[in-house]
């Protein structure tokens, strides 16, 4: 839910890495991925320096999550999760 709450919220969001996030995000464009803590840091500090950059995944991401992971969209997959689940069990 965080992803979608801070990048939702227009933040730039910075989140440890996982192997599906780039299935929901564009990482480096969207939001931020760090794989440590002494990467988060130095991420950290970068960012700091860079306003337009900050502002631009942060605007990014929000636009990508209104688009792609909206309510809409997420009670259709829920729906077919729902469907293929039911027909599994038929």
């Amino acid at each position: 839910m965080r992803l979608f709450e801070g990048t939702g919220c227009g933040f730039q969001l910075m989140t440890e890495n996982a192997p599906n996030l780039h299935l929901l995000f564009e990482v480096g464009k969207e939001l931020v991925a760090y794989d440590n803590l002494d990467d988060l840091a130095g991420k950290i500090r970068c960012y700091l320096q860079q306003d337009k950059e900050r502002k631009s995944i942060a605007l990014a991401g929000q636009k990508a999550c209104i688009e792609k992971h909206g309510y809409g969209k997420r009670i259709i997959e829920f729906e077919n999760i729902i469907k293929e689940y039911s027909c599994e069990k038929a």
